[in-house]
């Protein structure tokens, strides 16, 4: 299911959950997307991200043994799993993005909601686990960007994250 190494997990992206999370992220926006409609910015990202996002949040939960988290529409998501009693939010880039990026919006809307944010990369047909790091560390590691649309993102700094195997340890689904 998923290979360890250096306190990192691997999965194989499937077919199934490529189609899985294409559905997800029109049910999310509406039909307009799957029909090539931009969002409100005209770039088309919205849906790149949430396609991304669901997928690494369906890989993570295969390669650590946990159930897939509840898929609710922006703006209403809270966390997407507690483990160890933290209540973790995954955020997943692409191979196409350099940094690892959280909404300010989105941060400022979760405070007191999550604990914990870990970071995935997707790389062709896998995703792997990276780090982690606390709520509240977030701005300390990190430096605020302003886009050209006028939206904001803290840029996370890869080095500064937590080791994954100190939070959660992938299980073997083989046995």
């Amino acid at each position: 299911m998923g290979l360890m190494g250096a306190n990192k997990m691997i999965v194989e992206i499937t077919q199934e959950m490529r189609e899985k999370s294409r559905v997800l992220s029109g049910q999310i926006f509406g039909k307009e997307k799957l029909l090539g409609w931009k969002d409100k910015f005209k770039t088309g990202y919205e849906f790149q991200a949430d396609f991304v996002g669901f997928l690494g949040e369906m890989a993570f939960a295969k390669g650590y043994g946990l159930e897939e988290p509840v898929f609710l529409e922006q703006g209403k998501d809270k966390y997407d799993w507690i483990i160890d009693g933290k209540r973790v939010d995954l955020k997943t880039k692409s191979e196409k993005t350099k940094k690892f990026l959280i909404n300010s919006e989105q941060y400022d809307r979760k405070k007191e909601q999550i604990d914990v944010f870990v970071f995935g990369e997707i790389y062709g047909d896998y995703f792997k686990s990276v780090g982690w790091i606390e709520y509240e560390c977030v701005p300390e590691i990190s430096t605020m960007n302003l886009f050209p649309n006028g939206s904001k993102a803290w840029a996370v700094r890869k080095r500064e994250l937590n080791k994954m195997g100190e939070l959660i340890v992938p299980r073997d689904k083989s046995s």
